[in-house]
């Protein structure tokens, strides 16, 4: 359980506790289809699975749940950069792609909304460790949570090996 050292608000261990719960199911529910609809998730657990597969532990694996991936190592830089755009520290101006959907965003915006400048620095700063613990994040975009676009540069790798770039873009913790 995370605990924070601010008690203004005694339910603020346990929000930022099912927070990160559902932010780990929210990224396991809204995680890219194939192309085509019909070719189904990228993802391989099995629908009445997720719930108790979207774990932080399987965040905090090398074992990525897709039938393929593309991913890269990040640099601090670019993980804080993917921090910033999961756990912002304003409202954004605009909702990216899967954002509006996500559970855990919406009430990590009301939590934040909800505190004193202070209590916001301290969450956030709970989060953030709760966060560098993960072993990987979606490679997100400045206008979405999951990227999918094949990537053929330098740094990036794909799963299956040898394959063409296909499925979604994969952030590892530097």
């Amino acid at each position: 359980m995370l605990i924070t050292q601010d008690r203004d608000d005694e339910g603020t261990p346990t929000k930022i506790r099912l927070l990160l719960e559902q932010f780990f199911y929210d990224m396991v529910e809204e995680s890219p289809n194939k192309k085509a609809a019909l070719d189904g998730p990228w993802i391989n657990i099995p629908i009445e699975l997720r719930t108790q597969e979207a774990t932080e532990e399987l965040f905090q694996s090398f074992g990525l749940p897709f039938f393929a991936a593309q991913y890269t190592f990040c640099t601090s830089e670019q993980w804080e950069m993917h921090f910033t755009r999961l756990f912002p520290s304003d409202p954004p101006v605009t909702l990216g792609q899967n954002f509006r959907k996500a559970t855990y965003f919406r009430q990590w915006l009301d939590i934040i909304a909800s505190v004193g400048a202070q209590s916001h620095v301290k969450l956030r700063a709970t989060v953030r460790a709760k966060f560098d613990s993960l072993t990987w994040v979606p490679y997100t975009g400045s206008d979405r949570m999951w990227c999918t676009r094949p990537m053929k540069g330098r740094g990036w790798f794909n799963l299956p090996r040898g394959d063409p770039p296909s499925g979604p873009q994969i952030a590892f913790n530097p």
